[in-house]
């Protein structure tokens, strides 16, 4: 089973979709890995920006966040690198989604405006359906106050909640535990 990159008829950023997502997965799983924002100028067609983003740290330059999301999901220590084969199977068997559909703003701390946090959620709710994922790793407490109660209730989907890997208080062994305890108990 194949999954079209461009079905998804939303206004804003396309999903990455790795390309063993929808057959061999992430150890077996269909994982959706949910950020929140893009918070730069964006001067590309506006939809492949996610996907050009997650190219250009797979195959060009890392990017730190997505580098801790990595070990985070594959329990690498802190003191140990991931290397450039591990990243690229990580991130073809995978699925990578940024939660508002438009850019925030120019700067990293810059956030989402409520108009913003409410247009994300038909888009949200699309991918989730285009998607059906098994497990959604949900980065940071702010997103996480937005999606739970749209995933609420969905019992197809376990989700696991993470401090973002930006943030002072990101624990990567904390981090790690709540990712391996929801995904070795399948709860």
């Amino acid at each position: 089973m194949s999954i079209d990159q461009t079905s998804d008829a939303r206004i804003g950023f396309q999903p990455w979709i790795g390309q063993n997502y929808a057959t061999t997965g992430f150890k077996g799983k269909k994982v959706l890995i949910l950020g929140e924002s893009h918070y730069r100028p964006i001067e590309q067609k506006i939809q492949d920006f996610s996907m050009n983003v997650i190219k250009w740290h797979v195959y060009t330059k890392r990017v730190r966040v997505f580098t801790k999301v990595e070990m985070v999901l594959t329990n690498i220590p802190a003191r140990e690198s991931v290397s450039d084969d591990q990243r690229s199977a990580f991130w073809e068997s995978l699925a990578f989604d940024n939660y508002i559909q438009t850019s925030v703003g120019e700067h990293a701390r810059d956030r989402p405006t409520p108009e913003m946090w409410e247009a994300a959620k038909k888009p949200f709710l699309q991918t989730l359906n285009r998607l059906k994922p098994e497990y959604l790793v949900v980065l940071g407490r702010e997103l996480e106050k937005n999606v739970s109660p749209l995933v609420a209730g969905i019992e197809e989907i376990k989700i696991v909640y993470v401090t973002h890997p930006s943030a002072p208080k990101f624990k990567l062994g904390v981090a790690q535990d709540a990712f391996r305890n929801v995904f070795s108990s399948g709860k």
